[in-house]
């Protein structure tokens, strides 16, 4: 398969950076979702004398940098102490304990191909943006951060989609699709990460109807029609999982729009997405149809994805204290690159974060974070499913639980964000005091003193 696009890599890398420039500047966390360009033309492309994937490293430890300090001047060092040793920071923590374990067993078990990759891909996909999320939450304008969020989603995967949209056409591969021959994929990524990009792209789109973006009648009615878009990328990609998660996206997105119950807004969703099914004709013969088959969804089940949970469930049941270590389960596979065809052999995931975590790290830190994440789901059951909280924390609420889905399916310790925001930063805003109310009140006692 050709991949015309990877021709204007380094136009878009460079388009991507001064993007980054221009929106860091106004919304500082709309940095954390620019990682997604580097699965595109992140390790592979040259933007000036570095590679994009380094450039944007620097661009995200500057930007870090400066929220660090800003937060510093605004509440001061005792606050960020009085932050780091309250309860409301012990999920942050165990994050922590994680990548410690992970350093540990990487020179115990050696430096190898997998490891690097993985350890390479962390600081820009997990580590700084959270770093980053987290200091913009603690700054205390949740609308803006909010903004940001979503603002990046959208401009750092549309950037991808429009530089490969010319090639797209011209290479047929919508057409291929559309008839079943294959499915849709962009920059010789494969189907879960081009899938990604088309998923995050519409979670950041129907995000802005939910923020102050979205506040025109006109403009919201304009935002989800963009929303079609992805929607029908993602039924040509045909990643059932990406699918499941827009769809639960969107049943939340009503409940808090029309701010009825769930079961009113699943039945919008399963009626717009029948009609799509069925009446789109033009898709009967794309993969999707295949792959919602009951045969296609029990192979997935027993053989494919299914049969790789079960090998993680029992690995881990044999290695309970400590797993098997770091970037030691899966199958060694050889697979094709993309971008220049050369032989890649690494290792497979465990295709889930949390089986992962089971088969990697052991009993310990998965009843950990298995405890945490059932901890704030409760809470949010017990106050309402937070959709009676004010309009911030219900986005927040949007924004943890649809990017939390796909890591339960793909997602990795190394290079998924999702479970980070859940268990990291969406605690103290749902069940526990506001940081910011912790902080505001160190900085008032802070004030009184100097006073006197």
């Amino acid at each position: 398969m050709n991949f015309g696009e990877l021709e204007y890599s380094n136009i878009a890398a460079w388009i991507t950076s001064v993007a980054y420039v221009i929106l860091v500047v106004r919304y500082p966390s709309s940095s954390v979702f620019a990682f997604i360009a580097t699965w595109a033309y992140g390790y592979g492309t040259i933007a000036g004398p570095v590679k994009f994937a380094h450039l944007l490293f620097l661009m995200q430890f500057l930007t870090f940098l400066i929220l660090f300090l800003e937060t510093i001047l605004r509440v001061g060092t005792k606050g960020i102490v009085s932050f780091l040793l309250s309860p409301i920071s012990i999920f942050g923590w165990f994050m922590v304990i994680i990548w410690l374990k992970i350093l540990l067993e990487t020179v115990y078990y050696g430096y190898n191909f997998d490891r690097s990759l993985a350890i390479k891909n962390a600081p820009v996909q997990v580590i700084l943006p959270c770093l980053i999320m987290l200091l913009c939450v603690l700054r205390g304008n949740h609308l803006k951060t909010l903004n940001g969020v979503f603002l990046g989603m959208v401009v750092f995967t549309l950037i991808p989609l429009l530089m490969s949209l010319t090639s797209v056409i011209s290479e047929g591969r919508i057409i291929a699709a559309i008839n079943g021959q294959e499915r849709l994929t962009l920059w010789g990524l494969d189907t879960i990460r081009s899938g990604s990009v088309f998923l995050y792209f519409a979670i950041g789109v129907i995000g802005l109807t939910l923020t102050n973006f979205g506040r025109e009648t006109i403009l919201r009615f304009i935002l989800w029609s963009i929303v079609i878009l992805p929607s029908g990328l993602l039924v040509l990609n045909a990643s059932r999982q990406h699918l499941l998660t827009l769809a639960v996206a969107i049943v939340i997105a009503l409940v808090i729009y029309f701010k009825k119950s769930i079961v009113f807004a699943t039945a919008i969703t399963l009626a717009f997405g029948g009609s799509f099914y069925f009446f789109g004709g033009g898709f009967a013969e794309s993969a999707t149809t295949k792959r919602l088959t009951s045969d296609a969804i029990q192979a997935e089940a027993t053989v494919s994805r299914g049969a790789i949970w079960r090998d993680a469930f029992t690995t881990g049941f044999n290695n309970p204290i400590a797993g098997i270590g770091f970037r030691n389960f899966g199958e060694t596979t050889v697979t094709q690159s993309g971008r220049d065809s050369e032989l890649i052999s690494m290792k497979d995931t465990a295709h889930g974060f949390y089986q992962e975590i089971w088969a990697e790290h052991g009993i310990i830190f998965f009843l950990l974070i298995v405890s945490a994440t059932a901890f704030v789901f409760i809470k949010l059951l017990g106050m309402k499913v937070a959709f009676q909280l004010d309009d911030h924390r219900r986005t927040y609420a949007y924004l943890a639980v649809t990017i939390m889905l796909t890591c339960f399916f793909s997602g990795t310790v190394y290079g998924s964000i999702g479970p980070y925001v859940l268990i990291g930063i969406t605690p103290f805003l749902y069940v526990c005091i506001p940081v910011n109310t912790l902080l505001n009140q160190e900085e008032i006692e802070r004030r009184a003193k100097g006073s006197k």
